[in-house]
Protein backbone atom coordinates (compact mmCIF):
# COMPACT_ATOMS: atom_id res chain seq x y z
CA UNK A 1 0.00 0.00 0.00
CA UNK A 2 2.76 2.52 0.77
CA UNK A 3 3.82 2.45 -3.20
CA UNK A 4 0.06 3.32 -3.98
CA UNK A 5 -0.47 6.04 -1.05
CA UNK A 6 -1.35 8.87 -3.90
CA UNK A 7 -3.79 6.59 -5.77
CA UNK A 8 -5.88 6.44 -2.33
CA UNK A 9 -5.50 9.79 -1.61
CA UNK A 10 -6.89 11.11 -4.84
CA UNK A 11 -9.42 8.90 -3.78
CA UNK A 12 -9.61 10.85 -0.20
CA UNK A 13 -8.94 7.70 1.55
CA UNK A 14 -6.81 7.36 4.25
CA UNK A 15 -4.55 4.54 5.14
CA UNK A 16 -4.21 3.80 8.76
CA UNK A 17 -2.09 0.32 9.55
CA UNK A 18 -1.86 -1.08 13.32
CA UNK A 19 0.99 -2.99 14.63
CA UNK A 20 0.95 -4.90 17.80
CA UNK A 21 4.35 -3.91 18.04
CA UNK A 22 5.33 -1.13 21.13
CA UNK A 23 5.17 2.26 20.24
CA UNK A 24 8.88 2.65 20.18
CA UNK A 25 8.87 -0.35 17.72
CA UNK A 26 6.35 0.66 16.04
CA UNK A 27 8.11 3.99 14.85
CA UNK A 28 11.58 2.54 14.45
CA UNK A 29 9.81 0.17 11.93
CA UNK A 30 7.83 3.66 9.96
CA UNK A 31 10.96 5.36 9.67
CA UNK A 32 12.83 2.60 8.64
CA UNK A 33 10.47 1.38 5.68
CA UNK A 34 9.52 4.74 5.21
CA UNK A 35 5.70 4.29 5.46
CA UNK A 36 3.80 7.18 4.53
CA UNK A 37 0.83 6.83 6.37
CA UNK A 38 -0.22 6.58 9.74
CA UNK A 39 1.11 3.47 11.96
CA UNK A 40 -0.44 2.89 15.41
CA UNK A 41 0.41 0.64 17.82
CA UNK A 42 -1.64 -1.48 20.01
CA UNK A 43 0.77 -3.81 21.95
CA UNK A 44 -2.63 -4.91 24.47
CA UNK A 45 -4.10 -5.50 21.08
CA UNK A 46 -7.53 -4.25 22.45
CA UNK A 47 -7.94 -2.58 18.53
CA UNK A 48 -6.87 -5.92 17.09
CA UNK A 49 -9.65 -7.38 19.39
CA UNK A 50 -12.69 -5.75 19.07
CA UNK A 51 -12.11 -6.32 15.20
CA UNK A 52 -11.87 -9.74 15.91
CA UNK A 53 -8.60 -10.53 13.94
CA UNK A 54 -6.50 -11.71 17.24
CA UNK A 55 -4.41 -14.30 16.93
CA UNK A 56 -4.29 -15.68 20.25
CA UNK A 57 -2.07 -18.77 19.78
CA UNK A 58 0.73 -16.54 17.94
CA UNK A 59 0.19 -13.48 19.78
CA UNK A 60 0.13 -11.01 16.90
CA UNK A 61 -3.06 -10.18 14.30
CA UNK A 62 -4.30 -11.65 11.81
CA UNK A 63 -3.35 -9.84 8.31
CA UNK A 64 -6.26 -7.94 7.81
CA UNK A 65 -7.22 -5.05 5.84
CA UNK A 66 -10.59 -3.22 6.46
CA UNK A 67 -12.00 0.17 5.16
CA UNK A 68 -14.46 1.77 7.29
CA UNK A 69 -16.06 5.04 6.20
CA UNK A 70 -16.26 8.52 7.31
CA UNK A 71 -18.82 7.30 9.47
CA UNK A 72 -17.28 4.66 11.18
CA UNK A 73 -19.37 1.92 9.31
CA UNK A 74 -17.46 -1.05 7.59
CA UNK A 75 -17.69 -1.29 4.15
CA UNK A 76 -15.45 -3.98 2.95
CA UNK A 77 -12.95 -6.10 4.56
CA UNK A 78 -10.27 -8.66 4.33
CA UNK A 79 -9.34 -11.29 6.61
CA UNK A 80 -6.40 -13.48 5.65
CA UNK A 81 -4.47 -16.25 6.51
CA UNK A 82 -1.12 -15.29 5.96
CA UNK A 83 0.66 -11.52 5.09
CA UNK A 84 1.49 -13.08 1.22
CA UNK A 85 -2.16 -13.42 0.80
CA UNK A 86 -3.17 -9.60 1.36
CA UNK A 87 -5.49 -8.29 -1.35
CA UNK A 88 -3.07 -5.68 -3.72
CA UNK A 89 -4.05 -1.93 -3.45
CA UNK A 90 -5.57 -2.00 -6.79
CA UNK A 91 -8.15 -4.79 -5.90
CA UNK A 92 -9.06 -2.42 -2.34
CA UNK A 93 -9.42 0.29 -4.41
CA UNK A 94 -12.07 -1.39 -6.74
CA UNK A 95 -13.84 -2.64 -3.15
CA UNK A 96 -13.77 0.94 -2.06
CA UNK A 97 -15.36 2.21 -5.86
CA UNK A 98 -17.92 -0.54 -5.56
CA UNK A 99 -18.77 -0.29 -2.14
CA UNK A 100 -18.87 3.19 -2.74
CA UNK A 101 -21.09 3.07 -5.85
CA UNK A 102 -23.64 0.88 -4.00
CA UNK A 103 -23.82 3.34 -1.06
CA UNK A 104 -24.92 6.01 -3.27
CA UNK A 105 -27.66 3.64 -5.14
CA UNK A 106 -29.07 3.10 -1.65
CA UNK A 107 -28.94 6.60 -0.73
CA UNK A 108 -26.18 6.23 2.06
Amino acid sequence: MAKNTADFQNLDIQIVAISVDPLEDAQRLSEKLKIPFLLLSDPDMDVISAYGVMDKENDTAVPSVFVINQQGNIIWKHVGEAIFLRPTSKKIIQEISAAVKDGQEKGL
